[in-house]
């Protein structure tokens, strides 16, 4: 049994020596050459379709259970008003809504530099 090579001519201990210098010489350029071109092709591509979208960045907000609640019932309203089907990409859930507020926020006629708590903001916003 000793005498039969199952790998052939390596064993174990081969897989961890390296080349000599001659079988290196004689080699092909190694295919790390042709793996650098792809990434750089398809973070291309991706970088067209994210900068239609914009980069998103993860907020972590602590919200009370009535708001997120809220924020659920009346995504879940707004999806059931569609009698039909709605694509993935279209349908409302509430990180939609919270979006949606903060573009209310931009467009209000606030001057921001005179606000100096969230009372002096529920204030300016009439709440």
């Amino acid at each position: 049994m000793a005498d039969k090579k199952r790998m052939g001519a390596m064993s174990l201990s081969s897989f961890g020596k390296t080349s000599s210098a001659s079988e290196e010489k004689n080699s092909t350029p190694p295919v790390e050459s042709i793996q650098k071109t792809e990434p750089t092709q398809k973070a291309k591509l991706g970088k067209k379709s994210t900068a239609k979208v914009g980069k998103t960045a993860t907020l972590n907000i602590q919200v009370t259970r009535a708001q997120q609640r809220w924020l659920q019932n009346t995504a879940q309203d707004i999806r059931d008003n569609n009698d039909g089907p709605v694509p993935g990409p279209q349908r409302v859930y509430p990180v939609h809504l919270i979006q949606a507020a903060i573009d209310l926020l931009r467009t209000q006629d606030i001057v921001w530099d005179e606000i100096k708590d969230v009372e002096g903001l529920k204030d300016a916003l009439n709440l």
